[in-house]
């Protein structure tokens, strides 16, 4: 399952993507960057505890007797 990132994860990604130097950022990256790939991250790591979250959820429902029908 894939999930859309929102406009604010967006607009931070255009800034430090430039810098970006495989997975790290450039050494002489200006902070503006590094900011806004901390922050990116910190987002990332919050959208991505909350989809696990929703998706256990839904496994625990679904092997709880809540089949669909067929």
């Amino acid at each position: 399952m894939r999930f859309s990132y929102p406009p604010e994860m967006k607009e931070l990604r255009k800034i430090f993507e430039p810098y970006e130097d495989g997975c790290f950022l450039a050494k002489d990256a200006p902070k503006e960057a590094v900011d806004a790939y901390n922050k990116y991250y910190e987002l990332f790591d919050m959208q991505y505890k909350n989809n696990i979250e929703w998706i256990c959820q839904a496994e625990f429902n679904y092997h709880d007797g809540d089949e669909p029908n067929e």
